[in-house]
């Protein structure tokens, strides 16, 4: 969008020049104003964006914090269990993973 601004600002600018626009003040006023507000538009969002990457912890980070705590789900899951390898594959079923909510503290 401030690019935008920008470009009108320019188009403007450039038709203060033509025969359409000889002596009117407006359209030169008006690309001033528009040039001063994408300036400004553009300064501030430059200095938005710097002030967050400065503040915001990097994605690597992140990822790292995330995959050291990822396996603490696996805590409270009960080991399957093999009765006997001659049986039926349907008696040779892993018990169900607990069904109570996981409170990490």
């Amino acid at each position: 969008m401030m690019l935008f601004q920008l470009f009108l600002a320019w188009k403007l600018y450039g038709y203060t020049n033509t025969e359409t626009c000889d002596g009117i003040w407006q359209v030169w006023a008006l690309s001033i104003l528009l040039g001063a507000i994408a300036g400004g538009n553009i300064v501030t969002t430059s200095m938005v964006c710097i002030r967050k990457f400065k503040t915001t912890p990097s994605y690597t980070n992140i990822v790292t914090l995330t995959r050291k705590y990822s396996s603490r789900h696996k805590i409270n899951q009960a080991p399957p269990t093999f009765e006997n390898s001659t049986s039926s594959s349907s008696s040779q079923r892993a018990p169900p993973p607990p069904t109570d909510k996981l409170h990490i503290h």
